[in-house]
């Protein structure tokens, strides 16, 4: 199923491939003609229709990158959605990693050949933010937002969110693990760890290029991987139109129904 023949990672595909995109511009039916018949079926049972317009764009964009980063079909990948953990291929003889995200609109997607995790948020101005930090934030990351400024400190807040955030996914473990008991400032440190569970491993965070109004960051193992930041219309444009009828969802069904009445 997969072509392993051609799919080797080159020096073109070195490092980790990230596409930031909102949900709106992406192509519904471009998204739908490379999932696979399972996520296809699955699609068609999801009856909340941003439930269903989320999964289907995240995991059409998903398996764009993956077919950026290896050279192999978009369609061919096998995905096992990891029953509560993170997503994963069942065949990866390239030993790409990828991670996803979404906030609101907005959702990247990381793919490297080393492990990461990625994340993504909106900045909000909710004063509940210091109450979240002091329960989820080492003490060393309260005392870096207790020195910004009043007009600083969401940027700030999400600064760290985000490289925590990336960290947990990056690990597999999420927040089953305290995320006060590591600490990611001073940023261009490794990230420090303070608690039992910690399995050796060194982890960075680094920003990411997020869309405005957004904080996005990375954790990798790897300090000095190179970023590639790869357009949405870019890998969209490279497939080919679709070439075989959708599986009938409610929300097909609508939009095409609408589209009837205004012609």
């Amino acid at each position: 199923m997969l072509d392993c023949a051609t799919s080797r990672p080159t020096a073109a595909t070195a490092g980790i491939a990230v596409c930031f995109a909102h949900l709106q511009d992406l192509p519904v039916s471009t998204m739908l003609a490379v999932l696979s018949a399972q996520e296809r079926a699955r699609a068609a049972r999801i009856r909340h229709h941003e439930a269903w317009r989320q999964f289907v764009l995240t995991r059409g964009l998903l398996r764009l990158m993956l077919a950026d980063v290896t050279a192999a079909p978009a369609e061919n990948f096998a995905i096992d959605d990891g029953g509560g953990n993170a997503p994963t291929l069942t065949d990866n003889p390239w030993n790409v990693s990828f991670n996803v995200s979404h906030s609101h609109d907005c959702v990247v997607v990381a793919v490297g050949h080393e492990a990461l995790g990625v994340d993504v948020e909106r900045v909000s101005h909710s004063s509940g933010h210091e109450q979240l930090a002091t329960v989820c934030y080492h003490p060393r990351e309260r005392q870096f937002l207790d020195t910004q400024t009043p007009g600083d400190k969401a940027e700030a807040f999400f600064d760290i969110w985000t490289r925590k955030e990336a960290r947990l996914k990056a690990t597999g473990q999420g927040f089953r693990v305290d995320p006060a008991h590591f600490c990611t400032v001073p940023f261009d440190r490794p990230v420090s760890v303070e608690d039992t569970e910690a399995d050796g491993q060194i982890w960075y965070t680094r920003p990411l290029n997020a869309p405005t109004g957004y904080k996005a960051a990375i954790a990798s193992v790897s300090p000095s991987s190179t970023i590639r930041h790869i357009e949405a219309a870019t890998l969209t444009g490279k497939h080919a139109p679709l070439e075989r009828p959708l599986q009938a969802t409610p929300w097909i069904s609508k939009t095409t129904h609408q589209a009837a009445r205004r012609t």
